[in-house]
C-alpha cells in the first residue's frame, strides 16, 4: 500500500498503532470510544505507505459543536508534511458541517506545536485533569450552522 490512504478505524488498528510518546499517553483509554465511532464511520485511520500516521475520531457534543480526538503516531516525525496536509483536509471536512470544533491536548510542547499548525487556538487549561498532569482545551470556528 503506497502513498496516503484513509480507512475507517477497526479494532485491529490498535495493535498496529505506535502512539507518539510526546502526545498520546492517554490514547489507550479511548479504545472503546474509537471502536464505537469507527462502526458509525466517525473514526478514521490515515496510513502512509502502510504505516498508521494518525487516528482521528469525532462526535457531536452539542448542537453544531464537534469534539475531535487526534492521535498521531511516531511516524509524524518522519512525514510531518503529509500529517499536517491530511489532518487539515479531514478537519476541513468537519468544519464544513459544524460551527465549532474542539479538542483536548496534553500540556506538552509537541501538543502545542501540532495543534497550532492544524489551526486550533488554545482556549484554556484544566489543572491536574489527568494523573499525568494538566489537559488543554483547544478550539476553532467552523463554517457549518447548527440546526
Amino acid at each position: 500500500m503506497k502513498g496516503l490512504v484513509t480507512v475507517p478505524f477497526r479494532e485491529a488498528h490498535s495493535d498496529l498503532f505506535e502512539p507518539h510518546p510526546d502526545w498520546c499517553s492517554s490514547w489507550k483509554g479511548n479504545l472503546n470510544m474509537l471502536e464505537i465511532l469507527g462502526k458509525m464511520a466517525q473514526a478514521c485511520v490515515i496510513l502512509h505507505d502502510g504505516r498508521i500516521l494518525f487516528i482521528g475520531a469525532y462526535c457531536e457534543v452539542a448542537p453544531g459543536v464537534c469534539e475531535v480526538s487526534l492521535f498521531p503516531s511516531t511516524w509524524i516525525d518522519k512525514y510531518p508534511k503529509s500529517y499536517v496536509k491530511e489532518v487539515k483536509y479531514w478537519i476541513n471536512s468537519l468544519k464544513a458541517k459544524y460551527r465549532r470544533l474542539q479538542c483536548w491536548g496534553e500540556d506538552t510542547d509537541r501538543s502545542y506545536l501540532w495543534l497550532q499548525r492544524l489551526g486550533f487556538t488554545l482556549e484554556g487549561k484544566l489543572r491536574y485533569y489527568t494523573v499525568e498532569g494538566d489537559m488543554l482545551i483547544w478550539g476553532m470556528e467552523g463554517d457549518g450552522r447548527s440546526d
